[in-house]
């Protein structure tokens, strides 16, 4: 199964970025508000085997204070072939200090650059270029885990295999 650890906002930084979300085009397939969620580390392919290994490796695991904020938009991969609408998450270097401890936990390698950031809507075909008004005040988070993604006709679905709550 192809599985991520990721924090989710909690419910006041939910509805922040539902407005924001509320604010694009009817066109564009908004992200349910139970999936968003800022990807800390993407595993790929995991087997059911190695999930109590990960889940062990992430007790423990502290991301109380662990904030950001909105300062952007940005389509991903890139404009000419998006395929996800996001918030950009900027903060005091929290949210890479925690996707370092996390990689480190897991014994994973430094990976891709990280670009912390909570997608908001997913898209086919071509896009316009937007800039919504990203402001979104201070974003908390009151979950870490490690989720599966599993394939939906609207787009992926995500299952908690374990959660740590703040």
């Amino acid at each position: 199964m192809r599985c991520f650890l990721a924090l989710f906002p909690d419910a006041a930084s939910r509805e922040r970025l539902l407005a924001i979300a509320a604010r694009l085009p009817a066109a564009l397939r908004r992200v349910p508000e139970e999936d968003l969620h800022l990807t800390l580390v993407f595993l790929g392919e995991v087997s059911l085997s190695r999930v109590d290994v990960l889940r062990d490796a992430l007790a423990g695991v502290s991301f109380a204070g662990v904030s950001g904020h909105g300062i952007g938009w940005r389509w991903l991969p890139e404009v000419r072939r998006a395929r996800v609408g996001a918030v950009e998450i900027a903060s005091d270097g929290a949210v890479e200090a925690l996707a370092s401890t996390v990689r480190a936990r897991l014994a994973l390698g430094p990976g891709r650059r990280f670009l912390p950031h909570v997608s908001l809507v997913r898209v086919r075909g071509a896009v316009r270029p937007l800039r919504p008004d990203c402001a979104t005040g201070v974003l908390c988070f009151d979950r870490l885990g490690l989720y599966a993604s599993e394939p939906r006709p609207q787009g992926p679905g995500y299952r908690p295999l374990s959660e740590l709550h703040g």
